[in-house]
Parts: structure tokens; sequence; C-alpha cells
């Protein structure tokens, strides 16, 4: 009871400070997240919000994310939250775990990764109607985790499938390469 309080007061719907370093012609978007220790740039297209909010383009609840963060037992620091409000309406948030390393993560799953990167792991599943895809990477200090959630009703899962294959592993490749 005390945690479906704690997690129902939560707010992952907002502003997460991410220094804008580069900006190709509105084309991609270059941001910075600061991690403990450390900082990981990110490449985003042009379209993807981080200054504010637009209700109008979240389709899931503070609920709807606690349940999806509840598979793992530490509690993370949230470092991301951005959208599009364009008709592909991904909402995409990050969050950083202190001291955890992939290895824990892979023993909290009850299924195997869809793809291990050798330094990242990602998953695939539904929730609810949502398509998620849930993506890990280990930094010094523990591991950054998106969570990319579609809107089933303006989004077939080809399309998420698709931009989140380029966000995560076209113009991100460095992710994986380090």
């Amino acid at each position: 009871m005390t945690v479906l309080m704690m997690s129902s007061c939560t707010n992952y719907i907002k502003v997460i400070d991410s220094k804008k370093i580069s900006d190709e012609e509105n084309s991609l978007s270059t941001r910075v997240i600061d991690l403990k220790d450390e900082s990981l740039g990110l490449n985003f297209y042009g379209d993807y919000e981080f200054e504010n909010i637009n209700k109008k383009f979240i389709f899931f609840t503070n609920s709807d994310i606690a349940h999806l963060l509840g598979n793992l037992t530490k509690k993370p620091k949230e470092v991301l939250f951005t959208y599009t409000e364009t008709s592909i309406y991904n909402n995409l948030a990050g969050f950083f775990y202190e001291n955890v390393t992939l290895e824990d993560i892979k023993k909290q799953w009850s299924q195997q990764p869809d793809k291990d990167m050798g330094n990242g792991l990602l998953y695939r599943y539904t929730y609810k109607d949502y398509n998620i895809i849930d993506v890990y990477r280990q930094q010094k200090n523990g591991v950054i985790r998106f969570i990319a959630i579609n809107n089933p009703k303006s989004q077939k899962k080809d399309q998420f499938e698709l931009e989140n294959e380029g966000i995560f592993f076209k113009i991100n490749t460095q992710l994986w390469t380090q």
C-alpha cells in the first residue's frame, strides 16, 4: 500500500533538464543527460519536445509508468521525458539506476532480451494496449533505461518499431560502439 501511495504521487510527465548541445538544421537535436559522475549525449529527431508539456500528446498516466518501472526492485532517478506532436505520438522516458549492472537487469526479467548489444539490452512487450520498447545501456556507475511507449490509436506497431529503430540504432549508433 505504501509503494502504491508513493508511486501515485510521483509525476513522470515533466520537463527534465537536458542540455541542448547542437541542432543540425532542425532535423536532429543532440541533448546531454546528466548521470551520476558522467553524462550521455543522445541524438533526437527535431520534432521531439523537451521544454514544455502539452498533455494533448501524452497518452499514458503516471501510474502506467510506475507499473512499468515496477518490474525492477531498485528505484531509479528520472533523467528524461520527451514526446512528439506528430502523428507518430512516441513518448519516451529515461531513468538511471545507480550501482546496477545489465546482469542485475537480466535477473529481474522473466524473458530473454529481444536484442543484446553487449553494453545494452532491448526488450519489447505490451502493456494495456501500448507497445513498449524498453532499452537499457550500461554506464560507468549504473544503467540508463529508456522506455518508449506508442499510442496504438494513432500509430501501428511497425511504425513504432521503425521510429525507435531510428532513435536507438541509426542516429545513436555511438551508444552501442562505446
